[in-house]
């Protein structure tokens, strides 16, 4: 896989005031993300997430309902958000493990869109299929999918869920995306600073089996091998600055 440095220092972007985190489950951005996350909160920036499932499918424990799952799920991913500093957690409700790039999720995507009005979304790639022997999940490439194209053109353009217009959610122009788990990764960020509140925040997902021993020793093992010159430990993404028309500005 090759790697192209783009971000000089490899750190945050300069500029960067608010980001909008676009994932299908609960924990999903502790795991692919939290280094990215923890980096953007310390350097002042005000970050939302987004889930397309409420993470029903998560738990084998026969003595809870879908329900206390839900609860469950809600209360380890708004701690876990707390640890990396986010407070604003928007949720939709697709069926866990048989999520789509459809209309209905494209439109709240563009809602939280319009609503978070960000810098940065991050997402994941669409065009990852395959992490090593592992089968990337499907739900994960479905709201990638769906999120790139809510982000653009979507919600820059006020025909696109003209409802929205009535709510005041006026169109708006996402100035990057940042694809993690990417295919082809060309931006590396440096969390070797971040990494213990990385840990910690997944760690908070107790109900996924993330204990805190376990949970070090495979952050670090990921960050070393995503490492890069001059960043040891990294996430890597795919960084996409979208070129907008003048007229959409």
């Amino acid at each position: 896989m090759s790697y192209t440095e783009r971000n000089h220092g490899h750190r945050v972007p300069s500029g960067i005031e608010r980001a909008l985190v676009v994932a299908a489950h609960p924990d999903d951005i502790e795991c692919f993300a939290g280094g990215a996350v923890a980096l953007l909160t310390r350097a002042g920036a005000d970050v939302s997430y987004f889930f397309a499932t409420r993470g029903e499918a998560g738990s084998d424990d026969p003595a809870l309902g879908r329900e206390d799952v839900i609860a469950l799920r809600d209360r380890e991913q708004t701690e876990a958000a707390r640890l990396l500093g986010v407070k604003n957690l928007l949720w939709h409700d697709e069926p866990d493990g048989d999520v789509h790039d459809r209309t209905a999720l494209r439109h709240a995507i563009v809602r939280a869109v319009r609503t978070v009005r960000p810098d940065v979304v991050i997402t994941f790639d669409p065009t990852r299929y395959l992490l090593g022997t592992y089968v990337n999940h499907a739900d994960h490439r479905a709201v990638g999918a769906a999120a790139m194209t809510a982000t653009w053109p979507s919600a820059a353009n006020a025909r696109y869920a003209p409802q929205h217009l009535s709510a005041a959610l006026t169109p708006h122009v996402v100035r990057e995306l940042w694809l993690m788990m990417a295919t082809e990764p060309d931006f590396a960020l440096d969390i070797e600073s971040v990494l213990p509140d990385k840990s910690a925040a997944l760690s908070a997902h107790a109900s996924q089996g993330q204990h805190p021993d376990a949970v070090t020793a495979r952050l670090l093992a990921d960050a070393t091998r995503d490492g890069v010159p001059g960043a040891r430990l990294a996430e890597r993404y795919r960084r996409v600055v979208i070129n907008a028309p003048e007229s959409a500005l």
